[in-house]
């Protein structure tokens, strides 16, 4: 009689060994019964990193914020039905950003499809286009080749981490009873010498350091493109943390204007070339404008509307966009050239041909730098109402290095890519802006803290808070500190800043979604400390005193988000000015 159960478990101790052999570490499992035989399988491998993830949803952002910090996937582990379907933002954000997520989906049996058995769906391609590859894995069975399955696990960890990767899924199909008894004996019979127990290396070892080389004309073109250009201009969008590096050697080596976004990894003070801030920048009089003949794009979209509005209508000159993940970034479709390159290699290729720039056109950067920044410190230190911009200022000037920054994706963000200059370089900021979706914000920051292993700044907004409220449990095993800054502007206050404000009758509830919450309870039933914020001049003293806490804490922030937009209004309206 074929024992079922046993077989289950001797391929689920493959699959997840073969993750570990691969350095997938670690599995962020929601309980299920379908998936008994992965959690097993995860539970007793001593070299696993299981962590708890009460529901399915809050768990594919978890994994999301993992992998974001490590560039490395992070594996999930759930049971059948609506349970998988949960994953779906999560892999969206994954696919569109290209982050490593490895999705291991417990199924049932073919022959309960269509029957009405119970939490019984198709789950077969599931996430249809957002996933880099999917494998639906035969049940166990005695002729089941355990070295086809160490393969599947092996190509599809290699699909997740090239250059062009993101998430893949593998469904795995299991009869009951779901486990049973495997004798390292018997696993060891069916495997090679090199795969038995006594093992560390993959069945398959696959290159996953394949880089984007670019091609000769490529380069010779882009050389083409600078050496005619007399004002060319370096944009830095959105990176990742492992891509800070070489855009940094690259900003420090020549002297060409950089405009950069929050999440380059350029904000900090060291680079005097470096304009960050652009929406302040872009709103400056006309005579400090540099009018670039030439833009050199390099990397993701950037926070600034008024960046991409100004490349759309106003830039007559070449845009050329850098990229490394083969998505092209081009949503006005006027991209002239693009070259797909390694970031390091292509910062390496473009350092010599902007190096001999105009020193009259060169020293521009630096001096509207100065002003951008005199004009922060300005402002700020004056008793401005609008405590979103002041709490961005603030804490990024506060905030030390052993710590890293996540961002809500609405206005916590934007309120720091206008703001905030002067971030310590040991800072990685990281936010959703594959999709730029709110949800998932809380899960995804944690995940970020548990993978860079450090503690974490993460800003958002009410209603991505409310929108993920019970990730606050995942902050409990978390070793080191997690501040949450929440800005509560009762409803989505970006909306303020949308032409439907102006639709008085629907927009209050059907837009904003105004509410009179305040978030002390939930604060205080997830052991989290807890700080009221409504005058801004606490706010340096507050921080510090959280800081020097150590605890996981919350500080609410009661603004108005009337006064947020009027402070923009103003702000901008005194640079126009000047």
């Amino acid at each position: 009689m074929i024992d079922n159960g046993a077989l289950n478990q001797f391929q689920a101790n493959l699959i997840i060994e073969e993750c570990i052999r691969n350095q997938v570490r670690i599995f962020c499992i929601s309980p299920g019964s379908r998936s008994t035989p992965l959690t097993i399988a995860a539970a007793r491998n001593k070299r696993a990193e299981c962590v708890i993830c009460l529901d399915e949803r809050g768990a594919a952002f978890h994994a999301l914020g993992i992998a974001r910090a490590r560039n490395h996937p992070a594996a999930l582990v759930c049971t059948s039905g609506t349970a998988v379907a949960n994953y779906y933002p999560a892999l969206v954000e994954a696919f569109t950003d290209a982050i490593p997520l490895i999705v291991l989906s417990a199924d049932r049996p073919p022959e309960l499809l269509d029957t009405g058995a119970n939490q019984t769906i198709d789950q077969n391609r599931i996430f249809g286009t957002y996933v880099k590859s999917f494998t639906s894995l035969p049940c166990p069975g005695e002729t089941t080749s355990p070295a086809y399955v160490l393969d599947t696990i092996d190509r599809a960890i290699y699909t997740s981490m090239a250059p062009t990767g993101g998430p893949v899924h593998l469904n795995c199909r299991f009869r009951e009873p779901l486990t049973g008894a495997v004798k390292d004996s018997a696993c060891n019979q069916h495997l090679s010498p090199k795969r038995r127990s006594n093992g560390n290396e993959p069945c398959t070892r696959l290159d996953n350091n394949a880089i984007f080389m670019p091609s000769k004309g490529g380069i010779n073109r882009l050389r083409a493109s600078i050496a005619g250009a007399k004002r060319p201009l370096l944009c830095v969008g959105r990176l990742k943390p492992h891509e800070y590096r070489p855009i940094r050697v690259l900003a420090q080596k020549i002297a060409c204007p950089i405009f950069a976004d929050i999440q380059s990894g350029l904000h900090t003070e060291h680079f005097t070339n470096v304009i960050p801030c652009l929406d302040t920048y872009l709103t400056h009089s006309n005579d400090e404008r540099m009018h670039p003949d030439l833009i050199i794009h390099i990397g993701k979209a950037v926070t600034s509307k008024h960046l991409q509005r100004f490349i759309a209508e106003s830039f007559a000159g070449t845009l050329i966009v850098i990229g490394n993940d083969g998505k092209p970034f081009d949503p006005d479709h006027r991209c002239d050239m693009r070259i797909e390159g390694d970031i390091s290699i292509m910062c390496k290729k473009i350092a010599p041909l902007l190096s001999d720039i105009p020193s009259s056109y060169a020293t521009t950067s630096s001096r509207v730098r100065q002003k951008i920044v005199q004009r922060l410190a300005d402002v700020f230190a004056q008793n401005a109402p609008a405590l979103e911009p002041q709490a961005a200022y603030c804490t990024a000037k506060a905030l030390p290095g052993n710590y890293n920054l996540f961002l809500g994706s609405s206005l916590p963000i934007r309120h720091f890519d206008s703001f905030v200059y002067c971030l310590h370089p040991s800072v990685s900021v990281a936010a959703n802006r594959g999709a730029s979706g709110i949800d998932g914000t809380l899960a995804t920051a944690a995940g970020f803290a548990r993978g860079s292993g450090k503690p974490v700044l993460c800003v958002l907004g009410d209603l991505s808070f409310l929108h993920d409220l019970n990730s606050l449990h995942l902050l409990d095993d978390l070793p080191h500190q997690f501040i949450i800054v929440l800005f509560n502007n009762h409803g989505g206050g970006i909306f303020d800043f949308l032409p439907v404000a102006k639709e008085y009758d629907v927009y209050q509830r059907y837009f904003k979604a105004a509410h009179s919450i305040s978030f002390k309870h939930a604060a205080l039933q997830f052991g989290l400390d807890y700080n009221l914020l409504s005058a801004h001049d606490q706010l340096d003293v507050l921080f510090a005193k959280c800081l020097k806490g150590g605890r996981h804490t919350l500080i609410e922030i009661a603004s108005r988000s009337q006064d947020v937009l009027r402070f923009y209004d103003s702000f901008y309206k005194a640079l126009a000015g000047t």
